[in-house]
């Protein structure tokens, strides 16, 4: 993206345009030297330099860092806006990067930024500061007091004021002293915006004054500007040593950057870039690399070809409410608006997606906090009347050879379930058991499966039997006779297994 300002006007007259294909301004001895010329010259080195970047980087790209970080528990301190009768605003400037310790605690905090009672949401002068060294009694206090007096470890200096070391120069309010803010800030680097690789400075910018919850866009803002002698003097002719006014030179042109934050919901970004995204303090996007143009898409689709798609950190997925009622985990408050643009409402889950990373067709996708997806819950409905359903229900035996049939249901039945014996022999007479009794089991149901002939109800027809609470029993060899009733407790005096006796085969087996 070229630079907005437009320069073929009065006075410059640069009329370069790429599509003449023009690579050269080639300057001949006898024909005097058009300032145009000299401006082309510039701006066709510019459009050279501007396609070899936009190959590299994508526009408004980190390229040297230049990390943007936050800090979103900043301790801050509110002074008196006046001490001994001096306006502590003539040298509040001076404190910032200061060593400053409480007169009474004996804390030692660095003043890191300071903003002025006018800018002040609460009125008052305030002092950003990191706590050094504790003090108090046995240095258990951290924290400056409220009206404490401060001092500082250099000198103050204001009119034909002099504030020495070890004097105290402010005092903080008896209540409320204490508080606490968020803070951005981008350190020194250089980005690729607008063909121009743009040097950006170390930036700050208080997110909430008072406050831990920010949710905002932290960038650039991007100002382009031609300067003239008139606004900077050191663009007079310097020849002589020093700055002529008398031989102003030429304009510049010059592109700065303010770190800035805005609300969520504005998507104006015409001339800004953003870094950060802070949505009720869950950092949502971080710029932490340089974003590559051409070259990305080269790498991506050899990444592609070679791997697929993958995940190098899994996404936790949870299903929660849509709308929060304080109680259900829900996400969103009645009457707001879902990350997708829809109103919160109680017939919708929130897929939410844990922070994660994975690489799809080829591009690193990552995310830092948690995000949502609307799913509208199921709410259609059949109803079908005097249906037959049939299911499969547990374990079954294919029983043949049967004789009676069991019920399952009935008003002859005493039990839930009929209790069937397991035996461990077969009965040569229909209706009488043979061998000994080895278990017990419920008959949930029994259902004509199939049959090996032509001939409906005879011996090798198979019953399709569904066992369940199935209880087999364990045999005891007895050394010697012993009387035991059924129903009785026996128990193992060695190994402590307790078992009950139900019945009893011999003498001698339990």
């Amino acid at each position: 993206m070229a630079q907005n300002t437009n320069l073929n006007v009065t006075p410059y007259y640069d009329d370069f345009d790429k599509t003449k294909n023009f690579y050269r301004v080639l300057f001949r001895p006898g024909f005097p030297i058009q300032a145009r010329e000299l401006t082309s010259m510039q701006s066709i080195l510019q459009n050279q330099v501007e396609n070899v970047g936009a190959h590299l980087f994508k526009d408004g790209a980190m390229v040297i860092p230049g990390q943007v970080g936050y800090d979103l528990n900043v301790d801050c301190i509110l002074v008196q806006e006046s001490f001994l009768g001096a306006d502590v605003e003539l040298y509040r400037s001076q404190l910032t990067d200061k060593i400053i310790t409480g007169l009474t605690s004996g804390v030692k905090a660095k003043v890191l930024y300071s903003i002025s009672d006018t800018v002040s949401t609460k009125g008052y002068i305030t002092l950003y500061v990191k706590y050094i060294e504790s003090g108090g009694t046995g240095n258990t206090q951290q924290t400056f007091s409220n009206n404490e007096q401060l001092i500082t470890d250099t000198e103050i200096t204001f009119g034909t004021t002099l504030i020495e070391v070890g004097s105290p120069f402010a005092q903080l309010l008896p209540t409320g002293a204490l508080q606490t803010g968020s803070v951005a800030y981008v350190q020194d680097g250089v980005y690729f915006i607008r063909g121009f690789f743009v040097d950006v400075p170390y930036q700050y910018i208080l997110l909430d004054q008072y406050g831990t919850n920010p949710s905002y866009r932290i960038g650039l803002d991007i100002q382009e500007s031609i300067i003239t002698p008139e606004d900077d003097l050191s663009l007079n002719d310097n020849a002589a040593g020093t700055s002529n006014y008398a031989a102003p030179g030429s304009h510049r042109f010059r592109i700065t950057t303010n770190l800035v934050k805005k609300l969520l919901t504005d998507d104006a970004d015409k001339d800004f870039i953003e870094l950060l995204r802070i949505n009720n303090s869950k950092v949502e996007q971080l710029v932490d690399r340089s974003a590559y143009s051409e070259l990305e898409k080269t790498m991506a689709t050899r990444t592609f070809e070679e791997s697929g798609d993958y995940v190098v950190k899994d996404f936790d997925i949870n299903i929660r409410e849509n709308l929060d009622n304080t109680f259900n985990n829900g996400v969103y408050a009645v009457g707001s608006t879902t990350s997708q643009g829809n109103t919160t409402a109680e017939n919708m889950y929130a897929v939410e997606f844990g922070p994660g990373t994975a690489y799809v067709k080829g591009y690193r996708v990552s995310t830092l906090s948690p995000t949502y997806v609307d799913l509208e819950k199921p709410r259609d409905t059949q109803s079908a009347q005097n249906v037959n359903i049939p299911f499969e229900v547990g374990n079954f035996v294919n029983v043949n050879n049967i004789y009676g049939f069991p019920n399952a249901t009935g008003s002859s039945l005493s039990n839930a379930y009929q209790v069937a014996q397991i035996r461990d022999a077969f009965t040569s007479s229909p209706g009488t058991g043979a061998g000994n009794i080895i278990g017990y089991a419920r008959i949930l149901s029994c259902e004509y499966s199939q049959n090996l002939d032509a001939t409906f109800g005879d011996a090798d027809d198979v019953y399709k039997t569904v066992l369940f609470d199935i209880q087999m029993f364990t045999i005891l060899d007895m050394a010697a006779s012993v009387s035991v009733t059924a129903g009785s407790q026996v128990v193992g005096a060695t190994s402590g297994a307790r078992g009950y006796v139900t019945e009893t085969f011999s003498a001698d087996h339990y």
